[in-house]
């Protein structure tokens, strides 16, 4: 091969490389492997410790969150998000999803929902809060939630339902934010498919725990705690989030009503004055709830007609009164027996309607 001939070949050769670095250079990166660079290295910790640092805290995780879900965030401004995909942490742990509500704040109510594998101790988390954290001793309790104050902050850290010990549930809310007002509307069910009639219940049980006074379940408090989106109802003048039952009559929800005579009602009914035919919505017992405020420290009494049938289970612990109104009855797991369902739990204070 002659020296001319060398050129040419070497020539053409650079020639093709050349063009395939171009072509390369020119080709979109792979969308999956784009989302990964992007996301911020964060971790648990990060969003524990980042919401209590006031205002600018706040804006660091609600900014590391929408990296974290970015094909989720729509173009609001902040957007909402709502979504269960699972996404590994820089510390190994994963965030099995998040939901980030500004249909009512300003600033939105922000939770993050913990995986239970890998565990991340609920002990772990409180220290790092600055809260106060031990281990329930009443098998089969749900689980409960524990807030700190600061900075015009409020975290909520809620206990796994699976592993009481583990962290399930981050919140987090701007306590000196502007409320919108849009208004109240049935939800379904499917807008909402992790809020099942027994998450709704075991979500307003939250409220109980460490609860000394109403004053202490303000709107804010309640949206936090419960993680529920709560609309305002010019014509109950409550704030309400109710879910329809799909081709059902029956619906569930909860119900906040402020100022005097402040109270909180769980519901499970449904539309029309009789009782639809079928399997009743039954999601809780009286039985289980009740067993629940007893071991709470709840002192129960009975309503009962002038037949003798019971209406309705007051239970107390001053100044706060639980009143649990029974629904139909199912057959129980063994034969001859029932299950007496929840109807109605509203959480009042002594002397109030």
């Amino acid at each position: 091969m002659s020296s001319v001939d060398v050129f040419r070949a070497c020539t053409a050769w650079l020639a093709f490389l050349f063009l395939s670095t171009q072509a390369a250079s020119a080709a979109p990166p792979d969308s999956d492997a784009a989302r990964v660079q992007a996301r911020p290295r964060v971790g648990i910790d990060d969003f524990l410790r980042w919401p209590l640092q006031g205002p600018q805290g706040y804006d660091r995780a609600l900014r590391a969150l929408l990296a974290l879900y970015p094909s989720t965030t729509g173009h609001q401004d902040p957007p909402e998000v709502y979504s269960r995909s699972p996404v590994g942490l820089v510390d190994g742990f994963v965030a099995a999803g998040v939901q980030i509500d500004n249909r009512y704040w300003h600033r939105p109510v922000v939770s993050i929902f913990v995986a239970d594998r890998p565990c991340y101790p609920m002990q772990r988390a409180a220290a790092l809060a600055g809260l106060r954290w031990h281990a329930s001793t009443a098998p089969g309790s749900a689980p409960r939630s524990f807030s700190a104050r600061r900075n015009d902050m409020e975290l909520t850290l809620t206990e796994s339902a699976a592993q009481p010990r583990c962290l399930g549930d981050i919140s987090f809310l701007h306590l000196k934010t502007e409320r919108r007002q849009p208004l109240y509307r049935l939800s379904q069910a499917s807008e909402y498919p992790d809020l099942t009639p027994e998450a709704v219940g075991h979500r307003a049980l939250r409220l109980l725990d460490g609860l000394d006074t109403m004053e202490q379940l303000s709107l804010e408090q309640v949206i936090a705690q419960t993680g529920l989106p709560l609309r305002y109802a010019p014509k109950g003048k409550v704030y309400a989030f109710t879910v329809q039952m799909p081709d059902s009559p029956w619906y569930y929800g909860l119900n906040y009503r402020d100022g005097q005579g402040r109270a909180v009602e769980l519901e499970y009914a449904y539309a029309g004055d009789t009782q639809p035919k079928g399997a009743p919505l039954c999601p809780l017992t009286v039985d289980e709830v009740a067993k629940r405020l007893k071991d709470d420290g709840f002192t129960p009494w009975i309503d009962v007609d002038e037949l003798g049938r019971n209406l309705a289970y007051y239970f107390e612990r001053t100044p706060l009164i639980v009143r649990l109104v029974p629904g139909p009855s199912t057959p129980g797991s063994t034969a001859g027996t029932h299950r007496l369902c929840l109807a109605q739990l509203m959480i009042t204070a002594k002397g109030q309607p």
